[in-house]
């Protein structure tokens, strides 16, 4: 008699082939999209994180530590991965992470501001600037000055200032 459970594809298994066609690997997901995926589920996790611990500490001390057994190393390292943050080691963190915030916010606002202050010098160009008020009878630079602001103004060439015949 044939075994036919080895070919015969099991339920669980088409599912998860489908997730990953979905969603790509667990392989490739990266903590902060994991991180992000479960905030978007609306699961802290803080809170698993700290629930995820307590229950292998439950495990590793009943099936081991009380039975005067080792416990493995992998579950070691989880166990200390997973293990909460003491109050000290959470100020620190949180001191941490508030600085970075700040820093980020100081940065992009000074990205911003320079980038502002740029896009203003850039569109201004100094020129001198001319007074002939109250001045008398114009010289023929004065008139020239006139023209040429007059032509930027008009943004058309003309014709140069003609010459007064009087002299």
């Amino acid at each position: 008699m044939k075994n036919t459970r080895s070919t015969k594809h099991e339920p669980a298994d088409d599912a998860q082939e489908g997730m990953e066609l979905l969603f790509g690997s667990e392989s490739e997901l990266t903590n902060d999209e994991l991180e992000a995926d479960l905030n978007d589920a609306g699961i802290d996790t803080g809170i698993l994180a700290k629930d995820a611990h307590r229950r292998l500490l439950d495990l590793a001390n009943h099936h081991f530590s009380t039975l005067g057994r080792l416990v493995p190393t992998e579950m070691s390292k989880a166990l200390g991965q997973l293990k909460p943050l003491t109050p000290e080691q959470q100020v620190v963190k949180t001191r941490g992470e508030a600085d970075f915030r700040v820093k980020n916010i100081l940065a992009a606002v000074k990205n911003k501001t320079s980038l502002f202050v740029e896009t203003l010098t850039a569109g201004t160009i100094q020129q001198p600037e001319y007074a002939f008020r109250n001045k008398g009878e114009l010289t023929e630079s004065d008139l020239e000055i006139l023209e040429s602001g007059k032509t930027e103004m008009n943004g058309a060439t003309s014709d140069p200032p003609k010459e007064d015949s009087d002299g």
